[in-house]
């Protein structure tokens, strides 16, 4: 911890974007599993779905919610580069495309479950986010 206070600024970036590239990657690397199986068992389809759009649900709200009330990372991102908020924004509204679309393809008796747990973890997270900004550091 004492440490992450004395990052150069450019490696204090790298640090704030590590979520994100870990949710990317998770996301990346599941959807090309999804689209190379062919006929797979219904609970690991629905796994890898969950899986999927939790990652995405997650890198959205960090680019998008967590640019339009800077928090966690994204309020570090906008303290060392305010010009990163824009670009960042953009990039969670192009990342809602495939997440709405991969939800427009979820099959009709998963979707309520899948709905329902990217909806609380989006609550969850951005409750979290906000407490650990205000109360955290």
């Amino acid at each position: 911890e004492e440490l992450a206070g004395h990052l150069p600024p450019r490696r204090d970036l790298v640090v704030s974007y590590g979520g994100i590239g870990v949710n990317l990657a998770a996301a990346l690397v599941t959807g090309v599993i999804l689209s190379q199986m062919g006929k797979i068992h219904p609970f690991l389809h629905f796994f890898l779905l969950q899986f999927l759009t939790l990652h995405l649900a997650e890198m959205v709200s960090y680019l998008v919610i967590g640019n339009l009330y800077p928090v966690s990372d994204m309020k570090n991102i906008s303290d060392i580069c305010p010009r990163l908020r824009i670009v960042n924004f953009c990039i969670g509204l192009l990342i809602c495309v495939p997440y709405f679309a991969i939800f427009w393809r979820i099959p009709e008796v998963f979707f309520p479950v899948i709905l329902f747990y990217n909806a609380v973890t989006i609550l969850c997270m951005g409750i979290g986010r906000v407490i650990f900004t205000k109360f955290g550091g």
